[in-house]
């Protein structure tokens, strides 16, 4: 793929959001969080992998803008879930030896029907979940963006550059 406009976009966009200058407004969410974690493994030290994988999300949330309403602890909300579903099936897709047709690519052209062809099945499945992955979260900032209740974030900075340019929602 060439280099032009389109990726210069995304790697100044990419810049201006993650310079060192642009990380240290997270720093008070981070330290929050980090605080937040260390308690909850000093309360339950037996689910660290959780613990971690839940602190995770939330600042990629908060880094990301699609923020998850936690005033009463940590609720679940449809975007956090959705990375949890790519995550996944990334896990699903790159474990080696998951599927037959990576053994046997003749399979590849069996019916969906015939036994081990179920990867047919899966990769329908993950073509929709990484479809609404990379739809969902810039159509969830561009909503807040209309509504005026958004914070600033890549893809908000991404969602007004693709608008100053003209180019359509």
């Amino acid at each position: 793929m060439p280099y032009g406009s389109f990726w210069r976009n995304i790697r100044r966009a990419l810049y201006q959001r993650f310079n060192s200058d642009a990380v240290s407004q997270f720093r008070p969410v981070l330290l929050q969080e980090t605080h937040k974690l260390l308690k909850r493994l000093t309360a339950s030290p037996d689910d660290v992998v959780e613990h971690i994988r839940l602190t995770i999300q939330v600042l990629k949330c908060v880094r990301d803008e699609n923020h998850i309403r936690h005033r009463s602890g940590y609720s679940r909300d449809e975007l956090v879930m959705l990375e949890d579903n790519l995550a996944k099936a990334f896990e699903m897709i790159y474990a080696p030896g998951s599927y037959l047709v990576e053994s046997f690519p003749f399979l590849r052209y069996v019916p969906v029907w015939f036994p081990g062809a179920n990867f047919q099945k899966d990769a329908a499945d993950f073509k929709e979940i990484f479809s609404t992955g990379l739809h969902k979260p810039f159509d969830v900032t561009s909503k807040n963006m209309r509504s005026g209740e958004y914070l600033s974030s890549l893809a908000s900075s991404l969602v007004q550059q693709a608008q100053a340019e003209g180019e359509p929602d």
